[in-house]
C-alpha cells in the first residue's frame, strides 16, 4: 500500500495532500467493495424495490394523516368514494352487481332502521353469516350510528358460539337462514334475531324478523347522529383463537381498519381500476381488511365468493375480469394451494395472465411438483405471484444478519436441513 502511494505521489509533482487523501479513500473503498461484494450486490439489486417501497410508504403516511386530521371513519371514507363515482360497480357476488350508490343506500337503511329500534353508539350487534353481498353493507350501516359489529365465525357451535355472543354483550344477532340450526341449539333468551332472507326454521320463525323486509320502507338517506363518531372509535370485533379454548374478541377501531386498508392499497400496488377476488370468510380479518377495506376506502371492486372452489377459481377470475387476488385466500394454506394446482389443467387458464396474486413464502413454493404447473404458467412468476415473508401469524420478518442468510433469495426464512422452515 505504501509503495503504491509513493509511486503515485512521485509521478505527479502537483500531487496535493487532499488528492492523496482521495486516493487513499478510493483504494479503501475498492477493498471494502471487494470484501463485501455480496452485500453490495444485494444493495444494488434491491435498490429499485426499496425506492418503490419508500414512495409507497410516503403515500400511506400522507393518506393516514389526512384521515386522522379530519377524524374520519370508514363510513365517511366511503361517502367520498360514492361522491366521486356513484355508478361504479364496487361489489359482485354471484350474479349480483352493486354500485357505490346502491351500497350506500342499503347501508343508510340499516343505520336508520337500527337507530329507530333504539340502538346507539357503543352497542354491539353480532353478524353470524356466510359470505354474501349484504355482509359488508350490514356492518358498514351499523357503523354509521356507532354500533359495533361482532363478526362471528359461522363454523362455531354450542358453547364457543354462545361465548362469542356473550363476550361482547351482543344486543342482537343478524344471521343467514342456513345457520338457523346453530342458533336453535342455544338459549338466547329474548335477544332480537334478524334473518337475511326467509326463515325456514319452525323454532325461530316466531321470534326472528326478516331484516330485508323490514328495510323495504326505510329511508335510504344519511342517518342523523347526535353522538360524535370518529377515527379512534370502535368499528368491529374480530375473533381470534383464545388461550382458554374459547374465541377471543379483538377490538378493531376505525383507525386500525383504515391503516390496514391504506397500507394494502399502496404497498401491494393496487389501483382503483382493479378487481379484487376473495373467497375468504368475511368474518376473517384478511377478508374484511384487504377486500372490503380497499373497496370502501378507495373504490376497488371486490368480488366475493361464498366458499372457495379450486375448480371454479380460474373460471371466476375470467368471468369477473379479476386482476388481483387476496393472498391468504389462495396461497397461504398449502391445502388450498394443492387444490388450485390440481385444477390447473383447464383451457380457461390461458386467459388468466392478467391475474396478480401474492403468495405466502413456503419452503416448497417452487419445488412442489403439484404447484409447478402454476409457476410455469406464469412467466417470471416472481413478479406475478409474489412470495412474501412474514405474511402468516407463525413467522415474522427477521433482521438480516449474515449468520441468518441462507441459499435462498433475500428474505428467505432460516431452514433446517430438510429445507422446511424452522418451527417454534
Amino acid at each position: 500500500m505504501s509503495s503504491l502511494l509513493s509511486s503515485l505521489i512521485t509521478a505527479s509533482p502537483s500531487f496535493s495532500p487532499a488528492r492523496a487523501l482521495g486516493v487513499c479513500l478510493g483504494v479503501i473503498g475498492i477493498i471494502w467493495i471487494i470484501s463485501y461484494r455480496k452485500f453490495v450486490s444485494a444493495v444494488i439489486r434491491t435498490f429499485p424495490r426499496d425506492v418503490t417501497a419508500l414512495f409507497r410508504l410516503l403515500h400511506v403516511v400522507r393518506d393516514l394523516w389526512v384521515l386522522q386530521n379530519y377524524n374520519c371513519t370508514v363510513s365517511q371514507a366511503f361517502d367520498d368514494v360514492v361522491r366521486r363515482n356513484p355508478k361504479k360497480i364496487l361489489l359482485r357476488f354471484e350474479e349480483q352487481k352493486w354500485t357505490a350508490e346502491q351500497i350506500q343506500e342499503l347501508a343508510n337503511k340499516v343505520a336508520n332502521y337500527f337507530q329507530a329500534e333504539g340502538y346507539r353508539k357503543g352497542d354491539t350487534v353480532a353478524i353470524f353469516m356466510e359470505n354474501c353481498s349484504e355482509y359488508t353493507i350490514l356492518w358498514l350501516g351499523l357503523s354509521k350510528i356507532g354500533v359495533v359489529s361482532s363478526l362471528v365465525n359461522y363454523n362455531l357451535r354450542l358453547q364457543s358460539l354462545k361465548h362469542c355472543f356473550e363476550a361482547v354483550s351482543c344486543k342482537a344477532i343478524i344471521y343467514s337462514p342456513g345457520l338457523s340450526t346453530a342458533l336453535e341449539e342455544l338459549d338466547l333468551g329474548t335477544k332480537p334475531l334478524f334473518c337475511i332472507g326467509k326463515e325456514t326454521s319452525a323454532k325461530l320463525s316466531n321470534v326472528s324478523k326478516d331484516l330485508m323486509t323490514q328495510l323495504r320502507d326505510v329511508k335510504g338517506t344519511q342517518p342523523v347522529v347526535k353522538e360524535t363518531i370518529g377515527f379512534l372509535d370502535n368499528l368491529m370485533y374480530i375473533y381470534t383463537s383464545g388461550t382458554t379454548g374459547l374465541p377471543k374478541a379483538s377490538t378493531i377501531k376505525n383507525s386500525r381498519f383504515l391503516m390496514a386498508a391504506v397500507g394494502v392499497f399502496y404497498m401491494h400496488g393496487l389501483k382503483k381500476t382493479d378487481t379484487l377476488y376473495t373467497s375468504l370468510p368475511l368474518y376473517h380479518g384478511a377478508g374484511t381488511f384487504l377486500g372490503a377495506g380497499t373497496m370502501l376506502t378507495y373504490g376497488v371492486t371486490q368480488v366475493v365468493r361464498k366458499k372457495f372452489s379450486a375448480s371454479n377459481f380460474w373460471k371466476d377470475c375470467i368471468a369477473y375480469d379479476v386482476t388481483k387476488a387476496i393472498q391468504k385466500s389462495i396461497f397461504m394454506i398449502r391445502g388450498l394451494r394443492r387444490r388450485i394446482a390440481s385444477a390447473t389443467e383447464s383451457d380457461s387458464e390461458d386467459d388468466s395472465d392478467s391475474l396478480d396474486g401474492t403468495a405466502n413464502r413456503d419452503p416448497t413454493f417452487r419445488e412442489n411438483e403439484l404447484f409447478a404447473p402454476v409457476v410455469e404458467d406464469f412467466d417470471e412468476s416472481e413478479d406475478k405471484i409474489r412470495p412474501e415473508f412474514g405474511v402468516s401469524r407463525r413467522t415474522s420478518p427477521l433482521q438480516m444478519l449474515q449468520k441468518f442468510l441462507t441459499d435462498g433469495i433475500i428474505g428467505d426464512v432460516v431452514r433446517e436441513t430438510n429445507r422446511y422452515a424452522e418451527q417454534d
